[in-house]
């Protein structure tokens, strides 16, 4: 881990060695998840800045990860289209879980609003983008809407101030910005 000084310098502050090649990693308050080559790790990050490993998760091949806002689960995306729900559990410091939804067979990358109340899933083979709603008390994914894209995406960002997500085509050399509409399950 780093700091960042007043120069805009980094300093080092920690170095922890992991099992295997890392794939990514989330941030979720005080507490990063690793997915490694044959599972998840579990790290707490204190006030100086160091990792102390608090548990590990094998059998996950997570691709990526992404973290709800409310710190309280992290979505592990695996090939073949599963995201796997895990609750962190910082009393007994481990992950409980998971809980699996199927979102789609290419299903790439997926990212969730700052809200916390939706998750966008990118599935570029079938040009689509899924849209799921996310409940607050369990952080279940449920089926909302489904967009066809006018090619194959690339990747995307949110912007959940103006509720609009911005999709890269470059097989098109463009970026579409499409609306997001809270009150009723579409995309514009």
């Amino acid at each position: 881990s780093f700091r960042i000084d007043s120069s805009a310098a980094l300093e080092d502050l920690d170095a922890t060695p992991l099992p295997g090649a890392v794939l990514d990693i989330a941030s979720a308050g005080r507490h990063l998840v690793t997915a490694v080559q044959d599972g998840l790790l579990l790290h707490s990050l204190d006030g100086d800045g160091r990792l102390l490993q608090l548990s590990a998760q094998p059998g996950t091949t997570a691709q990526a990860l992404i973290a709800h806002p409310g710190e309280q689960w992290i979505y592990a995306l695996s090939a073949g289209g599963l995201l796997e729900r895990w609750l962190i559990d910082r009393v007994a410091g481990r992950l409980s879980g998971p809980v699996v939804t199927r979102i789609g067979s290419d299903a790439t990358e997926v990212t969730i609003d700052p809200s916390g109340r939706v998750a966008l899933v990118l599935e570029p083979l079938t040009a689509l983008l899924a849209v799921f709603t996310i409940e607050s008390d369990s952080g279940m994914l449920r089926p909302w809407t489904q967009v066809t894209l006018p090619g194959r995406p690339a990747g995307m960002a949110v912007d959940a101030a103006r509720g609009q997500v911005a999709i890269a085509f470059p097989d098109r050399r463009e970026v579409v910005v499409y609306g997001i509409t809270a009150n009723q399950p579409r995309i514009e």
